[in-house]
């Protein structure tokens, strides 16, 4: 009975020692993070770059989605570039959403139709600031004030042109644009036509 007693106080003891040792870890975390947010949102911008540019190079999967949020929901632009050339050469692959109005032409439908399950394949910025990716119809594309402009070239004397920029904390927003041609603009009716594009980053 004496011997079931002391267990049981080990076991007490020792899950009290365990408790206290998550404890003051996660105390020790929360300050962590707490001072890095501190240096995220400083007054001075060059503080804030450099935060956002270590946090991005780390291990850390918080610290980058903190540094990525923080970057992406400033009016910095150049947090939003770092931002966003990072989540550029991180990723694979990056899925695009377009959106067809209601009330949709003929040149908007062609649009949809044409690239509506756009994805941009290996992904890369290079050192001038420019984006190599696979895509259809894709011709390149450069990085811009908070955001990205990406070309795309499906011939018959038609150009597009799809703008995204930061529209808060995990978003790029804007449109897919296309200047038709005097082919395709006898067929749809129109010279151009845009759709929403999106590109979520969560």
């Amino acid at each position: 009975m004496q011997q079931i007693f002391l267990t049981t106080l080990l076991l007490l003891f020792g899950v009290s020692v365990h408790a206290q040792d998550a404890l003051l870890k996660a105390q020790e975390r929360a300050k962590y993070l707490g001072d890095y947010k501190a240096l995220l949102e400083h007054e001075d911008g060059t503080i804030r770059l450099a935060a956002i540019e270590e946090a991005l190079l780390s291990d850390d999967a918080l610290l980058r989605s903190m540094a990525l949020e923080t970057a992406l929901d400033s009016d910095d632009d150049r947090l939003q570039m770092t931002a966003i050339r990072w989540y550029i050469n991180e990723r694979e692959q990056i899925p695009v959403t377009l959106t067809l109005p209601d009330r949709a032409t003929d040149g908007q439908k062609y649009i949809y139709q044409t690239w509506s399950s756009l994805i941009l394949l290996k992904p890369e910025v290079t050192g001038q600031n420019e984006i190599q990716y696979r895509a259809s119809y894709g011709a390149g594309g450069q990085l811009i004030r908070g955001g990205m402009e990406l070309r795309f070239n499906p011939g018959g004397g038609m150009g597009c042109t799809m703008t995204v920029k930061a529209a808060g904390a995990a978003t790029l927003l804007g449109q897919f644009f296309c200047n038709f041609g005097p082919s395709y603009s006898k067929r749809f009716g129109e010279e151009q036509a845009a759709i929403v594009a999106r590109i979520d980053l969560s």
